[in-house]
């Protein structure tokens, strides 16, 4: 079964994803698959499988189904290379991402009986690691490892002093009211900054992050 509803009408293709897919690229490999299977060569394969592989967790998340390793298997097939991908998304970390995983689980916090963990990144402690922005990626896959913990809530300083928000849950729970609850709460004081004729700074969104380290350390 596929995970997609793929259905061509007066020439335009349409997606109906009924949310079996486990990610995009299982998306777009069924797609390929209805478009012109011949177009899958060993490096679109690999990109695919990469894709699958991060947002499966290595076939181990929630999000993982018997037809997603049914798809690994093809890939595979199609020539994606299961060792050298694996190396390059998990052996391959520079070392300025490391020290910043390292500081960034020193300055978690567990909250909720120990169900949710929370922590942060600051611009200074991306420079004190000497990593980049892109080098937060994999924090919370790090930070959901800890026993007993449903949900991991990190807190990112973007470098205009904005404030960004990972969410990830396990065991089945569901992030995404999480994320919208915070989404509306967002969009209603937007607008009563709106109605104030107040502009929203870069410093006030910074010193709002100032506040968030004593709730964390609490």
């Amino acid at each position: 079964m596929q995970p997609i509803s793929i259905v061509w009408v007066n020439g335009n293709l349409y997606l109906s994803p009924d949310g079996s897919a486990s990610s995009c690229c299982e998306i777009l490999f069924d797609l390929f698959n209805v478009i012109n299977p011949h177009l899958i060569n060993a490096r679109i394969a690999s990109a695919l499988y990469t894709g699958l592989v991060a947002d499966t967790g290595s076939f181990q998340y929630a999000n993982t189904k018997a037809l997603s390793l049914v798809h690994g298997a093809e890939l595979i097939e199609l020539g994606a290379s299961p060792d050298e991908i694996s190396r390059s998304i998990y052996e391959s970390k520079p070392y300025g991402s490391l020290r910043l995983m390292a500081a960034s689980v020193v300055a978690s916090r567990l909250m909720y009986g120990g169900q949710v963990v929370v922590s942060y990144v600051t611009r200074n402690m991306l420079a004190d690691s000497g990593a980049l922005d892109e080098d937060t990626e994999g924090i919370t896959d790090e930070l959901r490892r800890i026993a007993d913990t449903k949900a991991v809530v990190l807190f990112k300083e973007a470098s205009d002093g904005s404030i960004k928000v990972s969410l990830r849950g396990k065991y089945g729970f569901d992030v995404k009211r999480i994320a919208l609850a915070g989404r509306r709460l967002h969009d209603h004081k937007r607008a009563q900054q709106s109605r104030r004729a107040h502009p929203r700074r870069a410093g006030q969104i910074s010193g709002a992050f100032q506040n968030l380290k004593p709730l964390l350390v609490s």
